[in-house]
């Protein structure tokens, strides 16, 4: 099992595991949708796929295998740092449960289109061409935080129609997002973006 993990991890380079890493990040932007239909049957959705992924990982980190394909991703998508149980898809899901439970629809889309695109986006452009790094961030870039502020501006005018609200969510996102809390930002980012829509 360990020597078919480290066969997958080799496969491929860091640059690409952070594409599929995000690129699965990027697809709770459905969520919005789906809790237009029925946000009742999106939070429990949402719930359901946690308790599922988080019963995956306690077998990945045993050594034994849940669903295949599962695990095969959750190794592929993992970072160095992720020594036990890989916590961003669990904080990207309680991220977007929050802003569906917490606020309205409109604010709550762009919590977590800020969190799809804001954040998903920047990471790989900033491992790209983010060669100009923050002080005071931990590696993070220039060219990361003006993807950030530029995708949470236009998902958000796109939302409301408000370019006020807009400029205020972005930066506020933006600036969230150059916090170094690793995996905490999928909390924070639709949230903080969700209270500057409603303010």
């Amino acid at each position: 099992m360990n020597e078919s993990r480290n066969l997958i991890r080799q496969n491929y380079n860091p640059m690409e595991k952070e594409v599929i890493r995000k690129g699965i990040h990027m697809t709770i932007a459905f969520i919005p949708s789906l809790a237009l239909f029925s946000r009742s049957l999106t939070i429990t959705l949402l719930l359901l796929g946690t308790v599922f992924y988080l019963i995956s990982e306690i077998f990945r980190v045993n050594n034994k295998e849940f669903i295949g394909f599962v695990t095969s991703i959750s190794e592929i998508a993992s970072r160095e740092r992720d020594k036990g149980i890989t916590l961003g898809p669990v904080t990207l899901a309680v991220g977007s449960l929050l802003v569906l439970s917490l606020f309205t629809p409109v604010a709550a889309a762009c919590g977590i289109y800020a969190l799809a695109f804001g954040d998903g986006l920047s990471s790989v452009t900033g491992k790209l061409w983010g060669y100009k790094k923050i002080p005071f961030t931990q590696g993070k870039s220039y060219v990361g935080f003006f993807t950030c502020f530029t995708m949470i501006l236009s998902t958000t005018y796109g939302v409301t129609g408000l370019l006020n609200k807009s400029l205020l969510a972005a930066v506020a996102g933006a600036i969230t997002e150059l916090i170094p809390i690793k995996d905490i930002d999928n909390l924070l980012i639709p949230i903080v973006v969700a209270l500057a829509v409603v303010l």
